[in-house]
């Protein structure tokens, strides 16, 4: 019954933050830092993934907030083990993901590909989602989640994702307004999904994913 009304209560959430962002009315993303800052989330591919997606490297992400912090970014902050951060610059893009992957890449000879978004990029993929929060039986929430790509795919292999997509799944290919990113909506754990483990190879793009709830709380924290 708690599991039951637990689920329920971060599914009815993330439908109230759905409305409210969608509308405009839920945050406006301000910093008192000077005109010059700008805040940004970092998704790093293959670092600390959630379930359902290969990790090739773990990383304690104190150590992350540490050496970007040294690097000159300001308030750089964490999501537990998510490979995700947060954190002001006054740097353009390009440069804080060339800066981000040198120094990743000094430090453990790998070099992720990084996702850098602005929270407004971040808010369009969250209120662009085409699945409802919850279908199915009470305690069986959906899970949503969301591949964030490198690029639209020029080619995608839409029978392919047909035919490795379960009953219990749907999809949805966004490349309109905002960043292009792939939806996923499942009914069971990732961990037992055909598709989720060849949506690069489907789409021919290079992705990494995180949960719908997960991308509701960044934004949070990019307030």
């Amino acid at each position: 019954a708690i599991e039951e009304a637990l689920n329920l209560l971060l599914s009815n959430t993330l439908l109230v933050h759905q409305h409210f962002r969608t509308s405009g009315t839920a945050q406006t993303f301000t910093k008192e830092m000077g005109a010059n800052f700008k805040t940004w989330i970092a998704l790093f591919r293959g670092v600390n993934m959630e379930a359902g997606q290969r990790t090739l490297q773990q990383i304690p992400m104190g150590e992350l907030r540490a050496v970007y912090t040294q690097m000159g970014f300001k308030q750089v902050r964490t999501l537990h083990q998510q490979g995700s951060l947060v954190f002001e610059s006054s740097l353009p893009r390009e440069t804080i993901d060339k800066k981000m992957g040198d120094v990743f890449a000094g430090m453990h000879q790998f070099r992720p590909y990084i996702f850098l978004y602005t929270p407004e990029e971040l808010n369009k993929v969250f209120t662009s989602n085409p699945f409802e929060a919850v279908e199915g039986p009470f305690n069986n929430p959906r899970t949503i989640s969301v591949f964030f790509l490198s690029r639209p795919p020029p080619s995608p292999d839409l029978d392919k994702i047909k035919y490795l997509q379960k009953g219990s799944e749907k999809s949805k290919l966004w490349t309109g307004d905002g960043p292009p990113v792939f939806y996923l909506s499942s009914s069971e754990a990732l961990k037992k999904s055909r598709l989720v483990n060849n949506v690069e190879s489907c789409l021919g793009v290079t992705a990494t994913i995180r949960s719908l709830r997960i991308v509701d709380v960044l934004l949070d924290m990019a307030k």
